[in-house]
């Protein structure tokens, strides 16, 4: 194998097989309703008819729904009726408490009962009465049996859809401060308003240590209960390295839990328990709901295991008691020995694919050698059969994976390839001759675990260990016992990928904006022992013939004991198959007819050598000799033979003759140095895996039956327009075939093309000593140059169609102008300065993200609708945006699942080269509240500025202000972008900006302003329309005004903005808009302000505190009243100069004055009126201001000292005397000699 990129996907996919290695009714998140959905019934009364049913249960709240019948005819009392009430839960029962009222004749009566269900014995027993129902005691119920109770039980399929959103947005999250952006961010499907944005905790997101996980908690309130959420992210850097130690660094058998694993969950306890804390004794109610995928979801699974017996009544370190614990995990590996009890946790959900192989290793199977399990239910999805498959279509005709339908075979093929280590301590301790020795230098032999522990030092975080990790990938091919792991691997990359990419769960739960979304529609439960079934029931299609089952053989044929006992006999074999050779009853791997014929033979794994004579064999079934070394294997007469495995045997093209075997329906020959095969003759064939062998040629025009074809790495012609590409394409069409056939080998004397090459080598020789493609003559090695480089045949010469040279520190300039065949280009993590592209017409993916680009020439083709592009990105250069034509964005934007990333680019300019105006609201916005440290900007290079995108202007040739991306954000205080131009995207949903002016050319987008819970009022200067939920739940925002060239508002525009009233001229659209939706409407202008008072925190007064009940008058008439943060609104206003009174009760009045010129005005800097904290109960407003006048008029003695510290340093001092002093200078200045006046 010379294709190094190959090699990593192989390790990555070896470490993810070893080391990792009923459907419910829909609930809202929010209210947390599921089913205890039962039905019981007996008599009241001794002979009255009782029915009691349940319908759903609010955990959160503790109540349920139902129904209750009862029917005394005696009485003439007919009770028909739907209830609700209390219900409590306990470990093995719950009592449900109700009353409703009825009628007897022309009486009203009220009844209430209380059932105490006892649902795992499928009876309750009831209490109540009342009015004409006379009271019974005790009188019993029969019905429903419910297994899967638990009292913790908090199932709901919004909040597993949630999860399963949070767990793919924990990937990427390495700095800290981008966890709860990443989480919490504006989304169309989640209601994510009942979250606190300002308590996300996030821990280890860069963390290097395998011992841990990365994590983030945070919460959502639900009344008198709050959730805490804990996602916990898949495998990052050193982590690897904890995958593969399933018992620690040796094998360990009083291990039962996955060591790594086990001590991952460990790290989480202390944050965990803290974050508890924090709410401790402020919710009746504290739940757990913990999630992630792949290795998270593996911890999440161990905590939540732990949390639920202490939830229980046991006593466990660190862990607090939950009221609920729910956990919801995706792509699970197994993650300890399987025991009864794992299946009552009914309240942990597993959820995985089922071509996923990561949530089956460590293994189940055998049971007595691995016997791994999960803790809660399990449920599985087919996405095999799925019509609305859509993943790498566009890749299909290049792409390192496989493209349309996946390998459903893939886990009989992974038992297959694994079943030389049939237990833990195999793994450990099975030692394989190295034939080369550069993982450690003296050693001589080592155990899969060896390898895979040193092959995971391509994954740390260190250059040097990554080398070194690098060694052990190379040296794994060496390793004849790793061959079928190996190739396991790399044949089923794409299934591997592709079924467990976090990417493609979210896809098939939530939809991806275009396709919606299954939930937990399609999967179905699934146990250990559906588990055990399968297995066995694969295992069976390939081995385990060494039982003789047709009944005593009286005569065993001579020829074929003859030529067993010559396999038996050769060298070393019977060693390994151990045999009696003077008994063959018990020669164990062979099947006997009840004629004495071999019926089934199973040689797998046992490496024997030689030639295996199998001719003559006539009732020969099944031929398995998958991992032998034999060098020759004659079946000629075999004439039934219908299954013939022989993959990794040391043969060549001489050494199978198949021309009689016209029964063959599956042949496995994979990694046998084969040259040529003839499978002409095999017309009933159905199975066919011939790769990584030297095949030139393959003709499959005669097996019309084939449903699968794997046949990578070889030397074949399969371009587009081929014999054979054409062959496999209408197998893949018309038998739904599962074909693998893209990679493949590049011959010896192969023909590239020399201009290709030319170019590779002049990049080289500036960069050699990291890419090493250079051989000692200064030539491109081709050996070398497949660490990075994928060739592929086009008919007439090998052509460059993948070049991968992400995360290496090579630098200049990349030339490939003449690679026109180039599929994908990765250059992400780079050094180099300028990419040509120039002739890459068949160019479908580019990532080329933070590197150091200044240019870049994409071919023309990208500009019209011939265009390949589907995937580009390349953010944080220092490139000019406008390269990326409308064109260029159009026909990619109109592919399916395109991926476009270009606009934020790192401009290393100074200050001058910024518009102004841009520049400045920028600015100001940035030195508001404590909105730098949020947003952490250098003010002297604001091209290096993360939330904001630049576009050079090349009439002023300065840049201007494209995209604002505040969502999210902790930013705050009021931001004017009325004179920002050239802005394009704005976003502030989130955010905790408190009021905005829009430019006149823009259209509000759908949730710009989403969930803002503090936004006071925009100003709309232009556009046409203002979309969806643009500003859905701003619970505070009291004004926003819409000019007149609005003509579209979605319904759903202001939902949930239930404080809003809505500015515009007279007769316009948006008064319309306002009287049909029922929102109220001042025609003409407003004045928007916030009254604030000021204290010194530093050498200024720049300590703001709002004043809530401030009047804000014009003569008596009261114009608007500050709310709780201060801000104000004044409708109604014409053009002209006005004068207002800002009147507070509590201090002194300030005068407003203000000039309307056709525009409302949003006052941009707060105004300052004098208070004080002095009855120290925690706000700043007017009581302070008055109880301190009139200690200074002596009318009040009861303030000490301790009123004194102003500035809250806990120190009365000098600083606080003169905030004093500046106050009470301030207060005998008259209101009038002090006017607040707005330009």
């Amino acid at each position: 194998m010379r294709f190094f990129k190959s090699f990593v996907s192989i390790f990555l996919s070896l470490n993810i097989i070893l080391s990792l290695i009923c459907v419910c009714e829909r609930a809202d998140a929010e209210t947390v309703s599921d089913s205890i959905s039962a039905t019981y019934s007996g008599n009241y009364d001794s002979n009255v008819p009782f029915v009691f049913d349940i319908y759903s249960v609010n955990y959160n709240e503790n109540t349920f729904t139902g129904h209750v019948k009862i029917d005394d005819s005696d009485m003439i009392i007919s009770i028909d009726t739907n209830i609700s009430g209390k219900i409590t839960l306990y470990s093995s029962y719950y009592i449900c408490n109700f009353s409703f009222k009825y009628k007897w004749l022309f009486t009203s009566y009220d009844a209430v009962f209380t059932i105490t269900v006892f649902p795992y014995e499928g009876r309750a027993v009831g209490d109540g009465g009342g009015g004409m129902l006379i009271y019974s005691q005790d009188f019993p119920l029969n019905g429903t049996v419910d297994n899967s109770y638990n009292k913790f039980l908090s199932y709901s399929e919004k909040d597993m859809e949630l999860c399963m959103f949070f767990s793919k947005q924990m990937y990427g999250t390495e700095d800290t401060g981008n966890v709860k952006n990443a989480l919490l961010i504006n989304s169309p499907i989640f209601d994510l308003s009942k979250f606190n944005k300002n308590d996300v905790y996030a821990k280890n997101t860069s963390d290097t240590s395998p011992d841990n996980v990365s994590f983030a908690i945070l919460n959502r309130a639900n009344g008198n209960s709050i959730d805490i959420f804990v996602v916990i992210r898949g495998t990052l850097w050193d982590e690897w390295q904890g995958n593969t130690q399933i018992t620690g660094d040796k094998y360990d058998s009083s291990v039962t839990t996955h060591d790594n694993f086990n001590k991952a969950k460990d790290s989480l306890k202390n944050d965990i328990s803290d974050y508890y804390k924090k709410y401790q004794g402020k919710y009746e109610k504290i739940n757990l709901i913990i999630t992630g995928h792949s290795r998270g979801a593996a911890v999440s699974n161990l905590y939540a295991k732990e949390a639920t017996d202490v939830a229980n009544g046991s006593e466990l370190s660190n862990i607090p008691k939950f009221d609920t614990v729910t956990a919801y995990t995706f792509a699970c590996p197994n993650v300890a020995k399987y025991n009864e009890s794992m299946k009552s946790y009914t309240n942990i959900y597993n959820y995985w694919f089922n071509t996923d192989i990561v949530p089956t290793v460590p293994l189940t199977s055998p049971i007595d050698g691995w016997n791994y399990w999960k803790y809660g239910s399990c449920y599985t999805m087919d996405i095999t059969s799925l019509e609305k498959w859509s993943f790498d279509i566009e890749k299909k005709y290049f792409s390192l994976y496989v493209f349309g339908n996946l390998n459903a075979n893939i886990k009989n093929e992974l038992s297959n390839a694994f079943s030389q280590w049939s237990t833990v301590e195999d793994y450990y301790n099975k030692k394989f001759l190295m034939l080369s020795s550069s993982i450690v230098p003296s050693l001589d032999y080592v155990s899969l675990y060896d390898f895979l522990y040193t092959a995971t030092y391509f994954m740390t975080n260190s250059v040097s260990t990554k080398l070194f990790g690098v060694k052990a990938i190379n040296d794994a091919v060496k390793m004849p016992q790793l061959k079928p792991l190996l190739y396991f691997a790399i044949s089923n990359l794409g299934t591997i990928k592709e079924s467990h990419h976090y990417d493609t769960y979210d896809k098939f739960i939530n939809g991806d904006g275009v396709t919606e979304g299954y939930g937990d529609k399609l999967f179905t439960y699934y146990s250990y022992n559906d588990a055990i079934n399968e297995v066995q029931t694969l295992s069976a299609e390939i081995k385990t013939y060494s039982e003789n089952t047709e009944g005593e053989i009286k005569e065993y044929n001579s020829n074929e004991i003859s030529k067993l006992k010559a396999i038996a006999n050769y060298e070393n074999n019977n060693d390994e198959l151990n045999w009696d050779l003077d008994n063959p009853s018990t020669w164990d791997g062979v099947t006997w007819s009840s004629d004495g014929h071999v019926k089934n033979i199973d040689f797998s794994y046992k490496w024997l050598t030689g030639t295996a004579d199998f001719s003559g064999f006539c009732s020969l079934e099944t031929l398995n000799l998958y991992a032998d070394l034999f060098d020759k294997i004659d079946i000629s007469g075999c004439s039934i033979l219908s299954s013939f495995i022989c993959s990794y045997n040391d043969l060549n093209s001489e050494s199978i003759d198949l021309s009689n075997c016209t029964k063959l329906k599956e042949f496995y020959c994979d990694g046998c140095n084969l040259d040529t095969i003839d499978v002409s003759a095999l017309t009933n064939l159905e199975k066919l895996s011939c790769s990584f062998n030297d095949l030139i040629s393959l003709n499959l025009e005669n097996n019309e039956k084939l449903k699968y074809i794997n046949c990578i790495y070889n030397y074949l012609d399969v371009h587009d327009g081929s014999v054979l590409y054409t062959q496999l394409s209408n197998y893949n069409k018309n038998n739904g075939a599962y074909t693998n056939y893209y990679q493949q080998k590049l011959p010896a004397n192969a023909v590239v093309d020399k201009d290709e090459i030319q170019l590779l080598k002049d990049f080289a020789e500036d960069n050699n000593d990291i890419l090493n493609w250079l051989d000692d003559n200064g030539e491109i090695s081709f050996e070398k140059l497949q660490n990075n480089v994928m060739l592929a045949f086009d008919g007439e010469k090998y052509r460059v169609v993948t070049i991968d040279i992400s995360g290496i520190d090579v630098r200049g300039i990349l030339d490939l102008s003449q690679f026109d065949k180039l599929k994908v280009l990765k250059c992400t993590d780079t050094k180099i300065t300028g990419l040509n592209l120039a002739g890459c017409n068949e160019l479908q993916e580019l990532y080329c993200s933070n590197s150091e680009l200044e240019s870049l020439v994409f071919p023309q083709i990208v500009e019209t609708e011939n265009s390949t592009l589907y995937a580009l990105e390349c953010e944080n250069n220092h490139l000019d945006i406008n390269i990326f034509s409308d064109d260029i964005i159009k026909y990619i934007e109109c592919k399916s699942g395109y991926i476009l990333k270009y606009r934020h680019q790192v401009i290393n300019k100074d200050i001058s080269k910024f518009n102004e105006r841009d520049y400045l609201a920028l600015c100001n916005f940035a030195t508001q509240r404590e909105n730098q440290s949020v947003l952490n900007w250098d003010l002297d290079l604001p091209g290096s500025w993360g939330e904001v995108d630049w576009i050079y202007d090349s009439a002023s040739k300065e840049y201007k202000l494209l995209d604002c991306r505040f969502a999210g954000c902790d930013v705050d205080g009021n931001i004017d972008l009325s004179l920002c131009e050239n802005l394009d995207v704005i976003e502030f949903s989130g955010s905790h900006v408190r009021t905005v002016a829009l430019p006149a050319n823009n259209d509000v987008s759908a949730y710009e302003f989403y969930d803002c819970p503090y936004l006071e009022a925009v100003i709309i200067n232009g556009g046409t329309t203002i979309n969806e939920g643009a500003f859905l739940k701003c619970p505070t925002l009291q004004a926003v005004y819409v000019s007149d060239s609005v003509k579209n508002i979605h319904d759903n525009a202001f939902d949930k903005s239930t404080n809003l009233t809505i500015a515009g001229n007279k007769n316009s659209y948006v008064e319309l808009f306002a009287n049909k939706n029922n929102i109220p409407f001042k025609a003409g202008a407003f004045l928007c302000g916030n009254i604030v008072t000021r204290e010194k925190k530093s050498d200024k007064n720049d300590h703001n505190y709002p004043i809530s009940e401030v009047k804000i008058k014009s003569e008596d008439l009261v114009n608007a009243v500050t709310d709780e943060n201060g801000y104000f609104v004044v409708f109604s206003l014409e053009n002209g100069y006005f004068q207002f009174v800002a009147d507070y009760e509590y201090g002194y009045k300030r005068t407003l004055t203000v000039s309307i010129k056709n525009a409302p005005i949003i006052v941009p800097t707060s105004i300052s009126m004098v208070n004080g904290d002095w009855v120290k109960d925690g706000y700043i407003n007017g009581k302070d201001f008055s109880k301190f006048l009139h200690a200074q008029q002596g009318a009040d003695t009861s303030i000490d000292l301790k009123y004194y510290d102003i500035n809250k340093d806990g120190i009365v001092n000098d600083d606080d005397v003169n905030i004093v002093m500046e106050l009470l200078s301030y207060t005998q200045t008259k209101e009038n000699n002090n006017p607040f006046n707005v330009n």
